[in-house]
């Protein structure tokens, strides 16, 4: 006699890379390689953990840079998935001459001043809702985990929300309201 297994509802999270060496030293990544340090593999475990428990997961996705690449394999392993796929529009904010920059120290202004020379903010919302509409058409009904970053995930989410996301931590799992992704209009 085989066991019934009911359907498990589609769902999707971001989850934000684990600690790297320059978030400790609060430098703007960017699109810097920088890979994991000894605590962002440990917060890439608990994140593995909290989503193994919830049920069985379909596929894995990443930024390509290393950081997220690593943090999704270790959370992969926890899940049984043995392929990543890798979406190049989930790369980070691209944070030109501040790339690398400790933020530490900047006034208000002299921060304004470093950030108006990066990637603007509405084109990281529309490469990233782009690619998430791309992965939900082709994964309709899937539960999907996806591995970026800090500044594209709390942008994206403020976007589909209207309203300012506050800081997203490292390692922290966040759900994808598809919904709304399917509603955003860029303004």
């Amino acid at each position: 006699m085989s066991e019934e297994h009911e359907p498990v509802e589609e769902r999707w999270v971001l989850v934000r890379h684990g600690e790297t060496a320059w978030n400790v030293a609060n430098r703007l990544q960017g699109r810097s390689d920088v890979p994991l340090n000894s605590t962002g593999r440990q917060q890439a475990e608990r994140a593995g953990v909290e989503l193994s428990k919830e049920g069985p997961w379909d596929l894995v996705v990443c930024s390509p840079l290393v950081r997220a690449h690593q943090t999704a394999q270790i959370i992969a392993d926890y899940l049984g998935i043995w392929r990543i796929l890798e979406v190049d529009d989930l790369v980070e904010r691209d944070y030109r001459a501040a790339e690398g920059r400790s933020t530490d120290g900047l006034s208000a202004a002299e921060l304004e001043e470093l950030m108006a020379q990066t990637e603007p903010e509405d084109e990281v919302v529309v490469r990233a809702v782009r690619a998430l509409r791309k992965l939900v058409a082709e994964n309709s009904d899937s539960r999907v985990v996806i591995v970026c970053h800090g500044t594209l995930i709390r942008l994206v989410l403020g976007a589909l929300s209207d309203t300012p996301h506050p800081h997203v931590l490292n390692g922290q799992i966040l759900e994808l309201n598809t919904d709304r992704l399917h509603e955003f209009v860029q303004q």
